[in-house]
């Protein structure tokens, strides 16, 4: 299951990250840390050069993942959470939002915790399956 959230500002969105999905600190930074959205990837490259996502890496296919586009990134951690944003432009009125996904693995101990803490702050959960976040429908509009 994923679990959106559509915020004004890209800070906005990570300092909820950071502050409801404790284990997403190693990869956003802590508290203290920019919470803009260069010194974010800045962040998310600096890990996927610890434990990159490669066939020759003994550990594959437990490794970091990355997809960076330009209106959207994507990333899979080794704690059996990915996460990510989505750029959207209102056609109509140019306002700029960011959409927010965090997707919990099945089997990882704190699904239910996380999923829990996010709608009850009004994070919203859609099915999963890997093409839904791409699709217009499962934004949520301003």
């Amino acid at each position: 299951m994923h679990i959106l959230k559509e915020f004004k500002n890209f800070e906005d969105g990570i300092k909820e990250l950071k502050k409801n999905v404790p284990v997403l600190t190693e990869y956003l930074g802590d508290e203290s840390s920019s919470d803009s959205e260069v010194d974010v990837i800045n962040n998310l490259l600096n890990k996927i050069k610890e434990d990159i996502p490669t066939i020759s890496n003994p550990k594959y296919p437990s490794t970091y993942a990355i997809s960076v586009h330009a209106r959207e990134v994507g990333f899979k951690a080794k704690d059996y959470v990915s996460f990510g944003w989505r750029v959207l432009i209102d056609e109509t009125t140019n306002i700029v939002t960011y959409s927010f996904r965090v997707t919990v693995a099945k089997h990882f101990s704190k699904k239910s915790k996380i999923e829990s803490v996010l709608t009850e702050i009004g994070w919203r959960a859609i099915p999963s399956n890997h093409t839904r976040f791409r699709k217009e429908e499962n934004t949520e509009k301003a």
